[in-house]
């Protein structure tokens, strides 16, 4: 049990208040050494300091790192019911942090924690529950119900997982409808993943009906919000004409932003472009800088590309042994043009 501490007076407990207000502006600063000796002397009656001091421990912020000293301070402020500091020491059951692995105790101080309404605890019991941990059995059932309890405080997290666990059918049976009612509320508090998921659904009508220009105006929030995976889906839907009209100059522009965050198909689908002069003006370097970093990436079609460009001499040396070399790996990766390539060199 932690000490107890004297009651201070009311110039003492003043005088801490400003010493844990002045730390934590150093510490949201970087200027941890300088928050570490007011947090020290405030921690003698203040959780909140004794909390940031677990953290500072636990990473060695200003500190040297001490894993046992983070948990003592840790458990001392949720012994004085410091509520982040409840959901902070089942983190540290739950992983083993100065202390050994206890999921059992990890839930029990989670459940503290998510009681009193704190998010972080209800979201870590759904995942806990969802997908089972040592001793805990998976439970669709408890994961459902501490992720809307997550939902109900906007928790875009709990709302996008329950989106999933309906539109696959984790443990229940699936719902399209729910899981489009869950994304379209973490797509309205701006989770990227979720406006993608939202748009997707809207797009083949599941659990909605099809709507082409919403879907377009959510696949553009979520790339607005830096999803690559939309910015992608943007570039087949022009390069493609589902939904709209053929543009591939708009194709190409969405390519570029998903090659530009090391997307391996937009770099390969651009670096076609490049190659043929296809929505953009023909560039070969362009096209074989693309192809290269798709193909490091190990993505098949890019390979297979790269052989035809080495087969036919487009903007390189003909290189016939290099071309194989590339089917080869392409095929091996599970590409059927490679392996009919391949097929008609060795004959």
């Amino acid at each position: 049990m932690p000490a107890a501490h004297q009651p201070a007076d009311s110039f003492t407990v003043q005088t801490l208040s400003a010493d844990y207000w002045t730390a934590r502006q150093l510490y949201e600063k970087g200027e941890y050494k300088q928050a570490l000796k007011l947090l020290t002397r405030a921690a003698r009656y203040y959780p909140q300091a004794q909390h940031l001091l677990s953290d500072m421990y636990l990473n060695g912020l200003g500190v040297e790192k001490d894993v046992q000293k983070a948990f003592d301070l840790m458990y001392e402020a949720a012994f004085r019911e410091f509520i982040p500091a409840l959901y902070g020491l089942g983190y540290y059951y739950e992983n083993g942090l100065g202390t050994e692995k206890d999921i059992g105790r990890a839930i029990h101080w989670y459940k503290r924690a998510a009681r009193a309404k704190y998010i972080d605890a209800r979201l870590a019991l759904g995942r806990i529950y969802f997908e089972g941990a040592d001793g805990v059995e998976r439970d669709s059932r408890q994961a459902i119900l501490w992720y809307e309890r997550a939902a109900e405080y906007n928790s875009t997290r709990a709302q996008f997982n329950l989106g999933m666990i309906y539109q696959k059918g984790f443990g229940v049976e699936p719902d399209p409808e729910k899981a489009f009612h869950y994304y379209e509320l973490a797509a309205h508090g701006d989770d990227p993943k979720s406006c993608h998921y939202l748009a997707l659904a809207l797009l083949i009508g599941e659990g909605v009906e099809r709507n082409c220009i919403e879907a377009l105006s959510w696949f553009e929030r979520a790339a607005e919000l830096g999803y690559r995976d939309a910015m992608l889906k943007l570039a087949i839907i022009y390069h493609t004409g589902d939904c709209v009209e053929v543009d591939l100059s708009e194709a190409a522009a969405w390519y570029q932003k998903a090659a530009d965050l090391g997307d391996a198909i937009a770099q390969c689908a651009l670096g076609e472009f490049y190659l043929t002069g296809t929505g953009v003006e023909q560039d070969l370097l362009k096209a074989m800088e693309l192809l290269r970093k798709s193909a490091e990436m190990g993505y098949a079609p890019a390979l297979y590309c790269l052989g035809v460009v080495y087969l036919q001499g487009i903007g390189v040396d003909r290189d016939e042994e290099k071309a194989i070399q590339l089917f080869r790996r392409a095929a091996e990766l599970g590409s059927p043009e490679a392996e009919k390539a391949l097929a008609g060199l060795e004959r």
